[in-house]
């Protein structure tokens, strides 16, 4: 959808001031968002109530991986394994990609499936995140259990539905792809 806002100029003629174009993403796009981002929105129902845990994940075109503490967010999952995961791109407030997913949520207690997910999250953390944030910690994201006192686990969204929408925001002359 187009929206068209109409100014007049100075002598009062009418000219297009800026357009607002808003859709759906394609299959190919909803791909680029999924795997360009690493940071998204879980969302769960749990007793009647919408609960949002943001996470970093990686992406293998079927599966969102992500590592967390066993903890209350974990026994959410659990209690009601039908989740979303929303996740966008975004160059400013008129100009963004977002995509939705949703699923099934799974525990991942095979040693192929951890060292899989182990290995696109690696590669999202080393291809996105700056050398001074990786010297917080030398063992950082994957810190030994015994340090952090607590048990982390990997976990998994099996996709079962992907959605994706758009804004565009032109003003006079501009050009912009998001």
């Amino acid at each position: 959808m187009t929206k068209v806002i109409v100014d007049e100029d100075q002598t009062g003629v009418p000219y297009e001031k800026f357009k607002v174009m808003t859709g759906k993403l394609n299959s190919l796009e909803i791909e680029e968002v999924l795997s360009k981002q690493m940071i998204g929105r879980i969302g769960c129902l749990i007793d009647g109530r919408i609960h949002i845990i943001p996470v970093s994940y990686g992406y293998d075109g079927e599966h969102i991986y992500w590592l967390a503490p066993e903890g209350m967010n974990v026994g959410w999952l659990r209690k009601n394994p039908q989740i979303c995961l929303e996740t966008e791109l975004m160059q400013d407030l008129g100009n963004w990609k977002s995509v939705t997913i949703w699923g099934t949520f799974t525990e991942l207690p095979e040693p192929v499936e951890v060292n899989h997910a182990l290995s696109l999250l690696s590669r999202c953390i080393h291809a996105d995140i700056s050398g001074c944030a990786a010297k917080m910690n030398p063992e950082w994201p994957f810190i030994s259990q015994e340090k952090t006192h607590s048990r982390e686990g990997l976990y998994s969204i099996k996709i079962e539905r992907k959605s994706g929408h758009f804004e565009v925001f032109q003003s006079e002359g501009s050009r912009v792809h998001v």
